[in-house]
């Protein structure tokens, strides 16, 4: 029996919520409520201006595409094949068909199947235009095919009628392994290459001016026209905010160097995007030094200081060994100042961005894979199992398992770029050496994270919306009127923050009061539990209750309340 070093922390990080958000599976939450609160992982940002500059009160900035890192050449490998090359004017080969062709960016989507094309009403999720992407084709051989060296074309039809060609020779002496990288033939796209693609079509042909042997009906699929792709050619654009927090004698965390590169690449890799802008701040004090504090009143205060865009999501890091809490949004498409979260950085290496993507994405409105009862693949107990391949866009390292000192007991990072990530086996938590190289979805429990086609798709429609925000130039929505959030523990405490936006989802409303006398001002109750961490390593369940109140700004008021179970249940507000 190998004896390895224990991990500091425990396979799975407790960052456990049980708000109802969006109709989302409730627990603890009070029937009609509407929880927001969801306690696991997270992440930070900081904020920008609309022109997507940083703030002042920011350090710096950097933009990441598919074309490489900011003030970066591409990292994208295009292998063997070729971008550019002249139109195909071979014969089809003889002998060898298509059998599956899969588009990946990130997920891959299956877009022929048995040698037919696929209509894009069967994707698992859409195809990105301007987004790098991996096309791998399997073939089938028939009984008398003649090993030889083949040619894969690729032709890409664009939104403008062009057509761009690309070319994979590979050597064929049998049948493809369809479980690695380069098992097959295979198309290494940058982002310049799938710029306004709207169709595809894939053929296999001989190099010489004669086919050898007989071609099958699946050599070219489609035959003559295109396939259609659907293809989203919106600006997929996701910025976020990094706020390095500092505790009482313990300094922030540094983000910077090669653990800002991989934190981007990981975010890069698993978000439906085509530019990430990450923007980290300078190190913020952190009175509560915890993740629920953090997230629901320091960050919004600082986000509101800033001024930051709609647009931007605030994540804060904690140095500190704790899980994560999230803000979730509610709706679709509405612009408030609720997107922040807070996570600590209990992995010994790097910034622990893989629970930081896990609290991002509760900020676009996904609940834990256990917590969902649409999720497709297993979710009992920990579980988010993902069903499709998936391959990193960009080069970056990444952790393969859930300990956080894997790399002092040789497991090392791996780069998805460079790898093909296989479908969750089962059972997909409890393996070995901390399920080292079985990647759950990243809004499981069950680490490694990478993601799942559903939560992709999901994460996909929320970022389409906010990237229209970021384009639209919009600065402050709606400037007449705020939010005030109040948080009542059972400790007796109440916390209360406040910032620009509309309250969308009332359920009550409150009673307000000021001197410019009473209103009747649109509100939302909700309740939700966080587990909190002790100093001794056990959990809390830590249930709240949450009062959000739409301020005109028009009116100067002091105090609001609702009756809450025969009582009333109110806040102080302080004058801006």
């Amino acid at each position: 029996m190998t004896n390895v070093a224990p991990p500091r922390r425990p396979l799975r990080i407790h960052d456990l919520v049980t708000a109802v958000i969006l109709g989302l599976a409730p627990a603890c939450a009070d029937e009609g409520s509407s929880g927001d609160g969801t306690d696991d992982g997270g992440d930070g940002s900081s904020g920008v201006d609309a022109t997507g500059t940083a703030g002042d009160a920011s350090a710096t900035s950097s933009s990441l595409t598919t074309t490489g890192h900011a003030d970066s050449t591409a990292t994208t490998d295009p292998g063997d094949s070729t971008g550019g090359a002249p139109p195909p004017s071979t014969p089809l080969a003889g002998g060898i068909g298509l059998a599956t062709v899969e588009v990946n960016q990130g997920v891959g989507v299956t877009v022929i199947a048995d040698g037919a094309p696929q209509t894009p009403d069967t994707f698992s999720v859409p195809v990105i235009a301007g987004r790098a992407a991996l096309v791998r084709a399997d073939h089938v051989l028939a009984d008398d095919f003649t090993p030889r060296d083949i040619d894969g074309y690729l032709e890409l039809e664009h939104a403008d009628g062009s057509v761009t060609n690309h070319v994979a020779t590979r050597s064929i002496d049998g049948p493809a392994d369809y479980t690695v990288l380069d098992g097959g033939f295979t198309w290494r796209l940058g982002a310049d290459d799938t710029a306004g693609v709207t169709g595809m079509r894939v053929s296999l042909r001989e190099q010489g001016d004669t086919t050898v042997g007989t071609a099958m009906p699946n050599a070219s699929v489609p035959v003559d026209e295109f396939l259609d792709l659907d293809a989203w050619q919106d600006e997929m654009t996701l910025e976020v905010t990094v706020v390095p927090l500092a505790c009482d004698g313990i300094d922030a965390v540094e983000v910077s160097g090669a653990d800002l590169d991989d934190f981007e690449a990981y975010l890069f890799d698993t978000y439906p995007v085509t530019t990430l802008i990450v923007n980290v701040h300078e190190p913020v004090f952190s009175p509560s030094c915890n993740e629920f504090d953090a997230a629901e009143t320091e960050l919004p205060a600082v986000r509101e200081s800033d001024a930051a865009a709609p647009w931007v999501y605030y994540g804060g890091l904690l140095p500190t060994d704790v899980g994560g809490y999230s803000i979730a949004i509610e709706g679709g498409d509405q612009m408030d100042y609720r997107r922040t979260f807070a996570n600590g950085t209990w992995r010994d290496y790097g910034l622990t961005f893989d629970l930081f993507a896990h609290e991002l994405g509760h900020n676009h409105g996904r609940p834990h894979t256990f917590e969902d009862p649409d999720y497709p693949g297993e979710n009992d107990g920990n579980c988010g199992t993902i069903d499709t391949w998936g391959w990193g866009v960009v080069t970056g390292n990444m952790p393969q398992c859930g300990y956080s000192n894997d790399q002092d007991i040789g497991i090392p990072w791996v780069d998805p770029n460079a790898m093909l990530i296989a479908p969750t086996g089962s059972p997909c938590d409890g393996l070995p050496s901390a399920n080292q190289g079985s990647f759950s979805d990243i809004m499981s429990y069950a680490y490694p994270y990478w993601v799942s086609a559903y939560t992709y798709r999901a994460i996909a429609e929320r970022v389409r919306i906010v990237g229209a925000w970021s384009r639209s130039g919009i600065v402050e929505p709606e400037p007449e009127f705020e939010i005030v959030r109040a948080t009542f523990d059972p400790e007796g405490r109440v916390r209360t923050t406040r910032g620009r936006g509309r309250l969308h989802g009332a359920s009550v409303l409150a009673r307000c009061n000021g001197p410019d006398g009473e209103l009747a001002l649109p509100a939302r109750r909700s309740t939700a539990v966080h587990d909190q961490r002790l100093p001794d390593g056990s959990l809390r369940a830590w249930h709240y209750v949450a009062l959000e109140v739409e301020l005109p700004r028009s009116h100067r008021i002091t105090r609001c309340e609702i009756d809450d179970h025969g009582g009333p249940l109110g806040f102080a507000i302080a004058s801006p």
